[in-house]
């Protein structure tokens, strides 16, 4: 699957740990299957719209939220979020990365205001 994917379950296993939920706790209070659960977890499937809002509203939290590198304070060195980006920048070319760079900037613009 792809690189949101990957930050969906990534995010959802570092909310989980943070609240101290099982796995399977976690699958039983969302209503889902365990197998369902590690496939989003693992970044293998990517939630449907139900159950991305399920998630959501469990942890209280915006699916952009969910979908953000940054959702918890992170180890830059063990973050697979972090490891995902960079082996993925490191492969674009260079006018892909202009774009990326452009849109970065106006985002940095619209926090500053």
């Amino acid at each position: 699957m792809g690189f949101i994917s990957k930050i969906i379950g990534n995010n959802i296993d570092k909310l989980r740990r943070v609240k101290n939920i099982t796995l399977q706790n976690l699958s039983d209070d969302l209503g889902m299957s365990y197998q369902n659960l590690c496939k989003i977890i693992n970044g293998n499937q990517f939630p449907k719209e139900e159950t991305l809002e399920t998630i959501c509203t469990y942890f209280n939290i915006s699916p952009s939220q969910l979908m953000t590198c940054d959702l918890i304070p992170i180890d830059l060195d063990n973050d697979i979020n972090y490891k995902i980006l960079f082996t993925t920048l490191k492969d674009m070319e260079r006018k892909k990365l202009q774009s990326i760079s452009k849109i970065i900037n106006i985002l940095i613009d619209e926090l500053k205001k």
